[in-house]
């Protein structure tokens, strides 16, 4: 839903009036109706009960969508707000890894915290070696180290996604 950013303001013609004009007329059931004679080099935009209430839709629209929610486990976070996911590990290498110096992270990721696309990252561990991080659209976590880390050392990494 696109909302107007279009709006003006009236601008009076300052050399005809230098305040709005209104002419009175007197009607047959004794009360006065105005009419606006001024003079306006810009006549502005209308705005009432139908643009507010459209806007107040569109806003909470975005605002349900803009839930926040957080996972903590005994060695990650989990942050969510609307489709942007933040996930931070930080503790003693879970599992010895095949030859390829790949392992995989024993936690798989909540439905809610999963990428829509797989993501792929670049991390620097904490013991200053570099690697990457792999996280499928099915949760699964998987680190692939640039060189030999002994199970047990201790890793760092966060990345945020959606």
């Amino acid at each position: 839903m696109a909302l107007s950013t279009d709006f003006k303001d009236d601008i009076l013609n300052e050399s005809v009036n230098e305040k709005r004009k209104y002419q009175m007329t007197y009607n047959d059931d004794g009360t006065v109706s105005f009419t606006d004679v001024t003079s306006y080099s810009q006549t502005g935009s209308e705005y009432g009960a139908a643009e507010v209430n459209e806007e107040r839709q569109a806003i909470n629209e975005l605002s349900s969508d803009l839930k926040y929610e957080r996972i903590t486990g005994s060695n990650y976070y989990l942050c969510r707000i609307g489709d942007v996911k933040f996930y931070n590990y930080s503790g003693a290498i879970p599992e010895k890894w095949t030859g390829n110096l790949q392992f995989q992270m024993r936690e798989t990721l909540p439905v809610a915290f999963r990428p829509k696309n797989a993501v792929s990252t670049g991390v620097v561990m904490r013991s200053g070696v570099t690697g990457i991080l792999d996280i499928s659209t099915s949760g699964i976590i998987k680190v692939n180290p640039s060189e030999d880390i002994p199970q047990g050392n201790w890793v760092m990494f966060s990345v945020c996604y959606i």
